[in-house]
């Protein structure tokens, strides 16, 4: 596997930041990001204008080091390996520092609002999102 190369960070998601990612769920249809829903993340770097690589902290698909071997629930977190995705401004939420979500980058709407219609058709993260889920 290569490591991907990062342009220099625009600072809207800031590499290491704790974000909200929108990624499927377990169950949820791949192609039909309307059924998907948000998951704590961190930004790894920006890879284009409006393009970013983050790692998703999904509990329920974790493997260890060979990438395919299912991480069973006692396996140490530094064992794990989580998810990656390459994710737009429309698809990430910055959580600040008091735990809620940020308002939305593009058209500056709150968290916590049901939609977003200006920049998607997903639901926009909740603060029961970022708190529902333990961080790393």
């Amino acid at each position: 596997m290569t490591t991907p190369t990062y342009e220099p960070n625009d600072g809207r998601y800031p590499d290491e930041s704790d974000v909200l990612v929108l990624y499927p769920a377990a169950g949820a249809d791949d192609r039909d990001r309307s059924t998907w829903s948000w998951h704590r993340g961190d930004v790894l770097g920006q890879c284009g204008p409006d393009e970013w690589h983050v790692v998703v902290y999904r509990r329920d698909e974790c493997t260890l080091a060979d990438g395919i071997t299912p991480a069973r629930p006692d396996t140490p977190d530094h064992e794990r390996y989580y998810p990656t995705a390459w994710r737009s401004a429309g698809e990430l939420r910055r959580v600040l520092e008091d735990g809620t979500p940020a308002p939305c980058s593009t058209c500056g709407r709150p968290g916590g609002v049901s939609t977003c219609p200006e920049c998607h058709d997903v639901p926009m993260p909740t603060v029961a999102d970022v708190r529902g889920q333990g961080a790393r």
